[in-house]
């Protein structure tokens, strides 16, 4: 028996000394519009900060609804930082847009960082469904992803078009959740923990049947 437990103590520790890392991030509502005949009711996209680490982060856009969108801002927390890495998906019947990177620049009076639409295309007819890239800090660092962007909303906003082509500005805050824990710490065991889990359940197994 005293056999038994050790192996199981064994195992025991062999799994949580090994648990799988977590990631969290800020999802931002853009449910405010400077248009509400043009717009209609929101929300009309949200913002996804991921936190990679304390001087890297992603930021998604993406379309809430049969929205569309072209420039995006974002109120970067540092004074100096990169972006890296666009992709995004086209609205349906879109032409390509080419984005420009405008540091300090507006998206309807808010933010610090602006992706820009150079013209033709650009608006409707260019719009996007989501878009991604990464945020490189390069001024100092943020100990969570509640730092990533300032604390003062609204924090994020859109050109955006209803489905007729009309525009109006979206912006918003932090109105979903706050620091959602997207993969906690034990929910989702990685390969390496489950093998050593296995290899102590089979060394258990075989010294039950020698008994």
């Amino acid at each position: 028996m005293k056999r038994l437990l050790g192996c199981t103590a064994i195992v025991c520790s062999a799994y949580w000394c090994y648990p799988p890392a977590a990631s969290a991030d800020v999802i931002y509502t853009l449910n405010a519009t400077n248009d509400s005949t043009t717009s209609g009711t929101g929300p009309f996209a949200q913002v996804d900060i991921h936190f990679v680490n304390s001087t890297t982060a992603t930021a998604t856009f993406s379309r809430l609804g049969s929205f569309s969108f072209g420039e995006m801002g974002l109120d970067i927390n540092a004074s100096t930082f990169n972006i890296t890495g666009l992709t995004f998906t086209l609205a349906p019947g879109s032409s390509t847009p080419t984005y420009t990177l405008v540091m300090g620049g507006k998206v309807g009076g808010i933010g610090n960082f602006a992706l820009d639409e150079v013209a033709n295309p650009s608006g409707f007819s260019a719009a996007v469904i989501n878009a991604s890239f990464t945020i490189t800090d390069t001024s100092g660092t943020w100990a969570d992803e509640t730092q990533v962007l300032n604390n003062v909303v609204p924090e994020a906003a859109v050109h955006a078009f209803n489905a007729t082509g009309g525009s109006f500005f979206a912006s918003g805050g932090p109105t979903v959740c706050t620091d959602c824990v997207i993969n906690p710490t034990g929910s989702a065991p990685e390969p390496a923990s489950i093998m050593l889990l296995g290899m102590g359940l089979l060394g258990l197994g075989a010294m039950t049947r020698r008994r």
